[in-house]
C-alpha cells in the first residue's frame, strides 16, 4: 500500500508540473491575430516586372512585418511595411518617403484583410485576398471601378 502511495504522489508531482508548464507557456504566448495564409513570399511576374512580396510575424512585438520588392529592367525598389492591432483594431503602416502612412482596417475575414486612409492620395485603399491555398491579389484603388486601380496576382513561394 506504502508503494502505491509514494507512485501516487511522485505521479502527481508530474501531472503538477506538467500542467504549470503548459500555463506558464500560455500566458507568455503572444497570439498572432493576422491571417496565417498572409505570412511568407509570395512573387507576381504578369507585369513587365517582378514583385515579392514577404511577410513575417514577430512574436516580440506582435506585428507582422512585411516588405515588397519591385525588380524594374536595372534597378529595384523596395517598401517596408508592418500590420498591428492597437484598441482591438488592425492597422497597415506603410513608410512612403520615410513618412508613416497608416490605413485602418474597414474588413477582416479569414480571407480578406482591406483598408483605408481616405486622407492619402493614393491609393485610399488597400485589399488583400486569399485564393485557394497558395494564391493571394493585391489591389490599390482610391474608389470602387477607379481606372487607375491596380491588381496584382501572387503566389506563394
Amino acid at each position: 500500500m506504502e508503494k502505491v502511495c509514494v507512485g501516487i504522489k511522485q505521479l502527481n508531482k508530474v501531472t503538477l508540473i506538467l500542467l504549470l508548464s503548459f500555463l506558464f507557456s500560455c500566458s507568455n504566448n503572444k497570439s498572432n491575430k493576422f491571417p496565417n495564409w498572409l505570412i511568407g513570399e509570395w512573387k507576381c511576374s504578369e507585369h513587365k516586372f517582378n514583385i515579392i512580396e514577404s511577410w513575417k510575424f514577430n512574436p516580440e512585438n506582435n506585428k507582422l512585418i512585411g516588405s515588397t520588392t519591385w525588380f524594374y529592367p536595372g534597378k529595384k525598389s523596395t517598401e517596408n511595411f508592418e500590420l498591428y492591432e492597437k484598441n482591438n483594431s488592425i492597422y497597415f503602416t506603410v513608410k512612403i518617403n520615410g513618412e508613416d502612412e497608416i490605413f485602418n482596417v474597414n474588413q477582416s475575414n479569414k480571407n480578406l484583410l482591406s483598408f483605408v486612409n481616405i486622407k492619402h492620395d493614393y491609393p485610399k485603399y488597400i485589399y488583400y485576398k486569399k485564393v485557394g491555398e497558395s494564391n493571394m491579389l493585391c489591389r490599390i484603388e482610391n474608389f470602387k471601378s477607379d481606372p487607375d486601380s491596380q491588381t496584382y496576382y501572387f503566389q506563394k513561394k
